[in-house]
């Protein structure tokens, strides 16, 4: 089961929790999905990581 940890419009963050330890799967609005260990990354990098994309695809975005 998937619990929902953000939602910002663009991407959503859940996570689950197998072998004991959380994946965090981030679901963006275009249908990509990435999957992150929390053995690797804190539940604050992957939120921080996000928000850099999605600032990344707007700023892109209103360039053109």
């Amino acid at each position: 089961m998937r619990v929902l940890v953000e939602n910002y419009g663009d991407a959503r963050i859940f996570y689950d929790r197998i072998f004991g330890y959380k994946r965090y799967h981030v679901e963006y609005k275009d249908g990509s999905v990435s999957t992150y260990s929390s053995l690797w990354y804190s539940e604050k990098d992957i939120k921080r990581m996000v928000l850099e994309k999605i600032e990344n695809k707007e700023n892109y975005v209103n360039k053109i």
